[in-house]
C-alpha cells in the first residue's frame, strides 16, 4: 500500500465483519491513509483507527478496510493541507496545528490531563527513545487552564496505562514573558520588578529562558513547569524565548518553508525611556451593560483604576495571526478589553490588519471584550473552547453577549459559532454510586452520564478554501461545512465533497 492523503472532506472507511459491511470510521480532508488496489468493495486502504478497551479507554487500532471507488488521494509530495484541531479540555485552552510536511505546534494545554490523552491517541508508539517531535510549544500565558495541562503532558511519559503514555520533546518553548511570583494578588508584585512612567506602571520583569529562574521565586505552578522543562531538556536542546509584536518572530520561520505566516499581534511591548522592554499592567473594566453601546475606542477601563492581576496576565496573552494564501486564522489566548482597544487602535492607524475569517474567541467567551475588535476580525468562523466542569471554575462561560456579538459581527448572513462544550456528546447512563478502595459502595447516589464523543473542532485548509467539522454520538454523523476566500476576503460556501 501507498501512503496517501485524503482528498474529500469526509471519506468513511468500510470494513467487513461477519461477512457484512460496517462503517469504521470517517476521515476528514489532509487525514493520512494508506491505499491499495481496487476490488469488488472497493478501493483497500489502511488507517490508524482507535478502539474502545473493557475499562473505557480509547486505544490504538489500526484499521484494513476500504472505500468508495470515487474517493480522491493526493500524493503525500503534492500535499498542501494544514491541519488544525481546537481539542476539548472543559474549561481551558489547546490545540494543535500541523502542517502538511509535520511540522507541528502546540498552543496551550489547559489545566488538566485531557490534552496529553488527546495527543497520545493521536500520536500513539511514543517512548523515551522515540519521542515526538514537537516544533514548537506555545504558552499565550501562565493561567493554570492554558498551562498546567503541558505539565500533564510531561507528567504522562511516566504513566502505566499505554494508551495515556506520550513522550514529547519540544524544539522550542514560547511563552509571553510575564511569570507569577508568589506574591500573586498584588499587581505591583505579582510579576517581579516594575517601574512607572507618564502615569503608567509598567512589568519590566520579562523572562526569556524559564530554566533560569530560582523555583522560589515563582508560583508552584511555574515552578513544576520548568522543572518540565529542565527534564526535556536532558533528551535533547530546547529553545525558551519570550514572544511579543517587537521580539521573537524570528523562533516561528521554521513555518515559513510551506507558506505559512506567523504574525506576532500580543502582548504589545512597550520601551521605556532608558529603553528598558515592558508590559503595562492592565485594568479591570467596569461591567458591559447588554444592549448599550460601549464608550469610544471599545473599552471602560478608565472607569476601574485599580491594576489587577488576572487581566494583566489575560490581556498580554500570546496574539498570533495565521496567514496561509487567503485564509487567515486569528488566535488571541485570552485576550481582554483593553488590550484589544489596543489592537484595534493599531489597525485604524494602518498598523496591522485584523481581519480574519477564523476567530479562536478570546477567554473562553467571557462577556468582557471590545466590540470595535470583532468589527475589525469579522469572523467567518468562531470556536470558543469552553467547560465549566465544577463549581469552582464556574464563569457562566460562553456568555451571552459574546455569542451574540460574534453573530453581528460576522461578514456573513449565517455564520458558524462553535462551542466545544456544546459539540461534544453525552450518552445518558442512569442512576450510579462511586465504589470505595474496598468495593462498599460510597457516597450519595447520583444521576450519571457517559461522555461518549469529546467536543474537538477541527479545521482543514489550503490557501483558498476551509473545512471545519466536529462529532456526534453517531460515528457517521459529523457537523460540516466548506468554503472559499478569495484574495480579497470574499466567502462563499460550498458543497461537501464526501464519498
Amino acid at each position: 500500500m501507498k501512503s496517501k492523503i485524503v482528498d474529500m472532506d469526509l471519506l468513511r472507511v468500510y470494513r467487513m465483519k461477519d461477512g457484512k459491511k460496517e462503517l469504521a470510521t470517517v476521515l476528514g480532508w489532509g487525514d493520512p491513509i494508506k491505499v491499495g488496489e481496487q476490488d469488488g468493495n472497493g478501493i483497500a486502504v489502511a488507517i490508524q483507527g482507535r478502539k474502545k478497551t473493557a475499562d473505557g479507554s480509547i486505544v490504538a487500532d489500526d484499521v484494513a478496510g476500504f472505500v468508495s471507488k470515487k474517493a480522491r488521494f493526493l500524493d503525500p509530495s503534492e500535499n498542501d493541507i494544514m491541519r488544525f484541531s481546537m481539542v476539548d479540555v472543559q474549561q481551558g485552552d489547546a490545540a494543535v496545528l500541523e502542517t502538511p510536511k509535520g511540522a507541528k505546534v502546540f498552543i496551550d494545554g489547559g489545566a488538566n490531563s485531557m490534552f496529553a490523552r488527546y495527543i497520545a491517541a493521536r500520536y500513539p508508539g511514543t517512548s523515551g527513545e522515540a519521542r515526538l517531535k514537537v516544533d514548537a510549544v506555545i504558552v499565550t500565558h501562565g493561567d493554570a487552564d492554558h498551562l498546567a495541562g503541558l505539565i500533564e503532558v510531561h507528567a504522562a511519559e511516566t504513566n502505566r496505562s499505554p494508551y495515556k503514555k506520550i513522550c514529547i520533546h519540544p524544539e522550542r518553548v514560547l511563552h509571553n514573558g510575564l511569570v507569577k511570583t508568589p506574591d500573586g494578588e498584588d499587581p505591583l508584585k505579582a510579576f517581579g520588578r516594575t517601574a512607572s512612567e507618564a502615569g503608567k506602571t509598567y512589568v519590566t520583569d520579562l523572562a526569556g529562558d524559564l530554566t533560569s529562574l530560582e523555583p522560589a521565586g515563582v508560583s508552584d505552578n511555574f515552578a513544576r513547569w520548568i522543572e518540565a522543562l529542565k527534564d526535556w531538556a536532558q533528551a535533547g536542546p530546547v529553545r525558551i524565548a519570550r514572544l511579543s509584536d517587537k521580539t521573537g518572530a524570528a523562533e516561528l520561520n521554521f513555518l515559513k518553508s510551506e507558506g505559512l505566516g506567523v504574525q506576532i499581534l500580543g502582548p504589545v511591548e512597550s520601551t521605556l525611556a532608558d529603553g528598558t522592554a515592558a508590559l503595562p499592567l492592565l485594568r479591570k473594566p467596569a461591567e458591559a451593560i447588554p444592549g448599550a453601546e460601549p464608550p469610544a475606542g471599545g473599552t471602560s477601563s478608565a472607569a476601574e483604576p485599580a491594576y489587577s492581576v488576572p487581566h494583566t496576565i489575560n490581556g498580554h496573552s500570546v496574539v498570533l495571526l495565521v496567514t496561509y494564501g487567503a485564509i487567515r486564522l486569528m488566535l488571541t489566548g485570552d485576550l481582554n478589553e483593553e488590550s484589544e482597544a489596543e489592537l484595534v487602535r493599531r489597525h485604524e492607524a494602518g498598523e496591522i490588519d485584523l481581519k480574519a475569517d477564523f476567530l479562536k474567541v478570546p477567554h473562553h467567551g467571557s462577556a468582557e471584550f471590545s466590540r470595535a475588535f470583532l468589527e475589525k476580525v469579522q469572523p467567518v468562523l468562531s470556536v470558543i473552547s469552553s467547560g465549566d466542569e465544577n463549581a469552582g471554575v464556574e464563569y457562566i462561560h460562553p456568555r451571552a453577549t459574546m455569542v451574540g456579538a460574534l453573530g453581528k459581527y460576522s461578514r456573513v448572513p449565517r455564520p458558524l459559532v462553535f462551542v466545544t462544550e456544546l459539540v461534544a456528546f453525552y450518552k445518558k447512563m442512569g442512576y450510579a454510586r462511586l465504589m470505595g478502595a474496598d468495593d462498599k459502595p460510597k457516597g450519595k447516589g447520583f444521576y450519571s452520564f457517559s461522555r461518549e464523543s469529546y467536543g474537538i473542532v477541527h479545521l482543514s485548509f489550503n490557501k483558498s478554501r476551509m473545512l471545519v467539522f466536529t462529532h456526534s454520538g453517531l460515528r457517521d454523523l459529523k457537523e460540516a461545512y466548506a468554503y472559499t476566500v478569495d484574495p480579497a476576503g470574499q466567502v462563499r460556501f460550498e458543497a461537501l465533497r464526501t464519498a
